[in-house]
This record gives structure tokens, sequence and C-alpha cells, in this order.
């Protein structure tokens, strides 16, 4: 199963059952830390992306069973964070699976693409983050802050690619030009 399908209750019981390690594009958080919110998300935009699920606990990286969270304005909350603390606004969408054997709990999965042209900042602290595994401990992803030299080098790279597809496109658009 991708990560980026995960979207009813009955894929986060498979990957409880099969002990589902985070990997650099799949993380658990059992609950929402405000100041840990922007930093997360912006890391995987600035990295490949991937998805987090609020909700589900983990032992040693491995998903386990979990209730969820409890119910309440969490996806606006999310939302609310990232669009008052990343620049430019990390793109993301939020599935909100209800738990059916809880009335009271439900999972968010934020899936959060990888950023083709952009480098998000953290506006609360100025800081930019990308995730890595910086850890002797082989499930742990956390985001790093990336220094000036790796943000100017990112933005070089990602500023060619489009001017690539801008290019491309004027090619295509010259050609059907032509041939009317």
């Amino acid at each position: 199963m991708s990560i980026f399908r995960i979207s009813e209750y009955t894929d986060l019981v498979s990957l409880w059952k099969n002990n589902q390690i985070e990997t650099l594009n799949l993380e658990y958080k059992l609950q929402i830390s405000t100041n840990e919110v922007a930093k997360d998300i912006s890391s995987f935009a600035n990295s490949e992306g991937g998805v987090i699920i609020y909700g589900v606990k983990e032992d040693h990286g491995r998903a386990q069973k979990s209730e969820g969270i409890e119910k309440g304005q969490n996806s606006e909350r999310i939302q609310q964070i990232i669009s008052s603390s990343t620049s430019p606004e990390v793109p993301l969408t939020i599935d909100v699976i209800d738990n059916p054997k809880n009335e009271s709990k439900e999972f968010l999965v934020i899936k959060i693409p990888k950023s083709p042209f952009y480098i998000h900042q953290v506006t609360t602290n100025g800081k930019f983050y990308v995730r890595n595994n910086t850890t002797t401990t082989p499930f742990e992803y956390n985001p790093i802050e990336m220094k000036e030299n790796d943000i100017a080098l990112r933005y070089e790279s990602r500023f060619r690619n489009k001017q690539s597809q801008v290019s491309y496109i004027q090619e295509k658009e010259k050609q059907i030009a032509e041939e009317l």
C-alpha cells in the first residue's frame, strides 16, 4: 500500500497489524504538538514529501494499535498553524478518519507533497528544515535545520527546474502555433 493512499480506518489497522515502521516519508504522532507541526510538515515538503499520521502510537518506530486523538477542530488547527507559520505556505491535504470503535476519537492523515519549486521556512523561528536521519537509531527521521549554502543550492536547483519546464512549455507552444 502506498502511504499516500491511506484514507480509511482499515488502512490504519493494516499499519499496526503489520508493525509498519516509520520511514523517511512516514511518521506517527500520538498527539498534535503545536510547537512541532510547522517544523515537521515543512521538513517533509523540503525533502521528498510524505505522510504524518496524528493519533497513532509507535514503539521503536513501529505503528501500534491506537485509539486516535480527541475529535475536535484538529484539521482546522493544523491548517491554521501551517498558514500562519510557514512561508510560502506548505500545500497539503488532510484526511480525517473517524475511529469506528470509539466515536469520540479520530486520526489525521496529513499528506505533504515534495515542494517542486519552493523552500518552506518556519516563520516563527526563521529556520528552514529538511527531513533526515541524523540519529544512530535507524527509525528516527528528525527534521534538521538547513544551513545557508544548502538553502541556496536548493533554490538554485529548483529555479533551474522551473526554467527548464517553462522553456519546454514555450517550445511546445511554438510548435503548436507553427502547426496552425
